[in-house]
């Protein structure tokens, strides 16, 4: 999803509702192209995020991987 040009309003509704929506231990992946977001993604799956990096997407992107812990 292109969280960057979406109104954060909305965002922040897909990122609650995505949350909500996993089961215990589930993976939400999310891929952007900047950090923009790493800091609201930590905010919502309470710092249980990691970040990678793909250099062979074109353009390289940033890949998160949000578990809900449960």
């Amino acid at each position: 999803m292109p969280l960057t040009i979406i109104p954060e309003e909305v965002t922040d509704e897909i990122l609650e509702k995505s949350f909500h929506a996993l089961a215990d231990n589930g993976t939400f992946i999310q891929f952007q192209y900047s950090l923009t977001y790493f800091k609201k993604l930590k905010n919502v799956f309470n710092e249980s995020i990691s970040l990678g990096f793909e250099p062979l997407n074109f353009p390289p992107a940033f890949v998160y991987h949000c578990k809900k812990v449960g």
